[in-house]
């Protein structure tokens, strides 16, 4: 963390105060929203290199994070990202309703990569998005590897926007 980071959330938090125009950024925007709802733990699934993550503590997000890449050259990058940050835990894991495996469609670029297999039209689109390998990965339940973070321990609004949303923040 730069000084300037350090002494911007030092007047954040002691002082109420906020520097810059970083605020007026989607990401400083965030966590600003985070900030007003109390979020204290970010899980980061499909972390890939931890791009998100590190978003967010460039924008003053000072919480927890949780990161879930399942696969292993990328996970390589994120455990090296997420190493140096004593708030940032990352595993080598996919998420799902049950143990599992499943069967990973590597792409030449890895934000592309996913249990779905790539469409022509995605290639044709960027080129980037070929696959190139595949890869069996792991899959768990979040609530067997975060048990304090289960669904019950979630608030209802939270719980019944699950139920049409994928992101709940």
């Amino acid at each position: 963390m730069s000084a300037k980071d350090s002494v911007r959330r030092f007047t954040r938090s002691r002082l109420g105060l906020d520097f810059g125009n970083w605020a007026f950024t989607p990401a400083a925007r965030r966590v600003h929203m985070w900030e007003h709802y109390g979020i204290t733990t970010l899980v980061d699934v499909g972390a890939n290199i931890g791009q998100y993550a590190t978003e967010a503590r460039k924008a003053g997000y000072d919480g927890t994070i949780t990161s879930f890449e399942p696969v292993a050259d990328v996970f390589a990058t994120l455990q090296s990202a997420a190493s140096a940050d004593p708030l940032w835990e990352a595993h080598q894991i996919a998420l799902g309703a049950r143990r599992d495996t499943l069967t990973m469609h590597l792409s030449e670029g890895s934000i592309f990569s996913s249990p779905l297999q790539v469409l022509d039209d995605a290639v044709s689109a960027s080129p980037d998005a070929r696959q190139i390998a595949t890869e069996e990965v792991t899959v768990a339940p979040l609530d067997e590897l975060m048990p304090s973070h289960t669904l019950a321990s979630l608030s209802w609004s939270c719980r019944r926007d699950l139920s049409t949303t994928v992101r709940c923040s």
